[in-house]
């Protein structure tokens, strides 16, 4: 049986179009079955060797990038590698090049704390998580408002969070915090370039913070520097000092993306969960700014070994629209 052109392959002389305006159906499809069943050889690999549209693929062990990556070059596509595993191979990815307003910020924030792979609390105490959150979208609005484009990156981020550390000998002797010297300079800089007036964003989260004791505050830094311990290497950073993964041109050109992962790992789940999360909303947007409200080229997310990976924020509302 020949292939139908922009057909999914999902069964031996099986096929499911997939024009929507033509079938009237959703093309969300999951695939269970046992280790060693044979859904990447049966299902993944021959759908990636159609060529149909652009591509996302979660690729634990980087084995369908080695495999597949040349001959999708061959068919003009624009091949591109996401290392999770092995970050020094990887292509740049910076999260903040994709925060584009002070909602933006806040979901970076609460991925950043809430985005590992359990997708729940990660304290007992709700305070602590929520806190931190704050704490984060106040450094990341600093970061995207006040330095140059170089440096607004995750390397910036751990940077100044780091400034925040106080020790007790250092609050017992009354030293002013760094972060306090900082965004209140910051602050004054900025007001004096804007006719509004308004106390900028990153400050009115600021203060949320400062408006605790002592001892609360350096709680609430500690929760936050907690998410990013692993985070803060030499290679992570380079890895997102500044971005290639370009998440809107591949709805405009034939383009695949191998989202490589640990399928036993779980340290690198909230950088993970952060990709995955943008590029569906960075899409979507794309989107729906466009008169028919479709990309260019249509753009499938193959998700390998799902079950064995991250668990995507607001993947199951993502889905439904």
């Amino acid at each position: 049986m020949q292939i139908q052109d922009n057909s999914m392959i999902i069964g031996k002389d099986c096929y499911f179009g997939l024009d929507t305006h033509k079938t009237m159906l959703n093309n969300n499809v999951m695939i269970v079955g046992s280790p060693g069943s044979g859904k990447t050889r049966g299902i993944v690999t021959p759908n990636l060797l159609i060529a149909e549209g652009s591509y996302v693929i979660s690729d634990p062990k980087g084995n369908l990038c080695d495999m597949y990556g040349e001959y999708l070059k061959s068919k003009g596509y624009e091949v591109k590698r996401l290392d999770f595993v092995n970050p020094e191979k990887s292509c740049h990815y910076n999260p903040l090049e994709y925060v584009e307003s002070d909602q933006d910020i806040l979901k970076l924030s609460h991925l950043f704390v809430m985005g590992g792979s359990n997708n729940r609390r990660k304290t007992l105490d709700r305070f602590w998580d929520d806190t931190a959150v704050i704490l984060y979208s106040a450094i990341i609005s600093y970061v995207k408002e006040i330095l140059s484009s170089e440096g607004v990156n995750l390397r910036s981020v751990f940077k100044i969070m780091n400034m925040g550390v106080v020790s007790e000998s250092e609050m017992l002797s009354g030293k002013t915090n760094k972060l306090n010297v900082l965004f209140t300079y910051a602050k004054e800089q900025y007001l004096r370039r804007e006719i509004n007036g308004n106390d900028p964003f990153f400050f009115r989260q600021f203060e949320k913070i400062m408006a605790a004791t002592n001892k609360t505050y350096s709680s609430i830094l500690i929760a936050a520097l907690s998410n990013i311990g692993m985070y803060d290497t030499d290679e992570i950073e380079e890895m997102t000092s500044f971005d290639e993964t370009d998440i809107r041109s591949i709805g405009d050109k034939k383009t695949a993306v191998f989202v490589v992962t640990s399928d036993t790992d779980r340290s690198m789940d909230v950088l993970v969960n952060i990709f995955f999360s943008q590029a569906i909303n960075v899409l979507c947007s794309y989107a729906d700014s466009l008169e028919n409200n479709r990309l260019p080229i249509d753009v499938r997310f193959i998700m390998d070994d799902f079950a064995t990976n991250c668990i995507i924020d607001q993947f199951p509302r993502m889905i439904s629209s």
